[in-house]
């Protein structure tokens, strides 16, 4: 079945339909990044540029078509990419890679969408479903994918997930999974706030044991000051092994809280992220982007079994424009860990980015990681990426 689908979405793209709306597009980045972990005599040298290129073709009545390719290659390549043997180094997961990125085909109408093939997937803030747009090879999935608002205005979406393509490439054991997944949200604006619900029937059929079921409910409100906004979310997660899921089993819960003030040039905010553990296993979420939470030094990507409580707090500022870069604003957050089963401590992290524009087209990042880790915990380590991003 996929491999007819993926046919006939090539057949569509490579014959031109109405080529005269065709839309090229390209996107890339060149990035520097450093990782340089206690315990570790070799700190890790990356320099990786990552391109993608495509085409949407439209054809009338809503109907499109879009192809993408990426390729990443290395310019600096003393890192542990996961798969080049260099495991002197510590990990920095952007491996060389030629992939087709996406492929498929989409209708939109009348505030319904359908998308058929291999698409980018982010659902809501990216916790359970994301595309982990900061590693150079995107993560993207082979689904089908309906949203639409009912009459009630409710929105609603369904996904199927048939197999995923993880961000350690074609040549990673690791690199896909095949799936037999459902994906079901909705969400309704309530008056004093939104209500939303994710449901994740998780069944990996490469790796048994990480199969599950996660159901989520949040409630979040927005509320608009005189400059800048007030806005929170609280949200309520339960997750229970599910079918072909292998080992006893198990129930595990997670609470997430976030308060965040935004105003013309400054913001702050303050969050608890709670996932459970029962000294077996945590509360995964292995299609999430895990990079964007538990800090940017990459420590918590798996659960640990004891499950995780993160206590952080950050702010913002925006400077304007400057000489070199205009846009230019700045994020600092700190983060306090420890395992939610037993409350023994993990460490600390301090997380700073800076992003900026040199072009309208060209836009520039720092972000520093410095991972304080406690006695007895993970090692302490400190990543630094330098990136250049462009598109056309």
């Amino acid at each position: 079945m996929r491999a007819i689908l993926f046919s006939g979405l090539a057949l569509l793209a490579t014959t031109g339909v109405a080529a005269a709306d065709d839309i090229l597009h390209l996107d890339g980045r060149i990035r520097f990044e450093t990782a340089d972990f206690s315990g570790n005599a070799n700190t890790a040298e990356a320099l990786s540029w990552r391109n993608r290129l495509g085409a949407e073709f439209s054809f009338g009545q809503g109907w499109s078509v879009l192809v993408e390719g990426e390729h990443v290659f290395h310019l600096i390549d003393d890192f542990n990419d996961t798969v080049n043997g260099q495991t002197q180094f510590p990990v920095i997961a952007d491996p060389e890679a030629t992939e087709l990125n996406r492929l498929q085909l989409a209708h939109a109408s009348d505030g319904r969408s359908f998308v058929l093939g291999r698409q980018r997937m982010v659902i809501g803030d990216s916790r359970y479903v994301g595309n982990v747009g900061y590693r150079q090879n995107e993560q993207t999935f082979d689904a089908v994918r309906l949203d639409f608002e009912t009459a009630g205005g409710i929105e609603f979406g369904y996904a199927y997930l048939d197999r995923v393509h993880r961000i350690f490439g074609d040549d990673s054991p690791a690199g896909e999974w095949d799936l037999d997944t459902h994906l079901v949200t909705a969400s309704s604006a309530l008056g004093a706030g939104t209500l939303s619900f994710t449901g994740l029937w998780f069944e990996n059929q490469d790796v048994p044991g990480m199969s599950s079921q996660t159901l989520a409910i949040q409630w979040s409100h927005v509320h608009a000051l005189e400059s800048g906004q007030f806005d929170y979310y609280v949200e309520f997660a339960n997750q229970t092994d599910y079918g072909n899921a292998t080992g006893p089993g198990y129930d595990l819960s997670a609470l997430r809280l976030q308060l965040r003030m935004r105003g013309e040039r400054f913001g702050g905010w303050v969050g608890l992220e709670s996932l459970d553990g029962n000294g077996a296993r945590g509360f995964a979420t292995p299609l999430a982007t895990l990079h964007k939470f538990q800090g940017f030094a990459d420590v918590f990507l798996g659960t640990p079994a004891n499950g995780i409580r993160d206590l952080y707090v950050g702010g913002s500022a925006g400077f304007g424009d400057g000489a070199l870069l205009s846009n230019r604003s700045v994020n600092v957050i700190w983060h306090h860990f420890e395992a939610e089963n037993g409350g023994a401590d993990y460490g600390s992290e301090l997380n700073i980015v800076f992003n900026g524009r040199v072009t309208e087209r060209v836009g520039f990042q720092l972000k520093y990681a410095d991972f304080d880790g406690a006695t007895g915990g993970p090692a302490s380590r400190e990543r630094l990426a330098l990136a250049l991003s462009y598109s056309y």
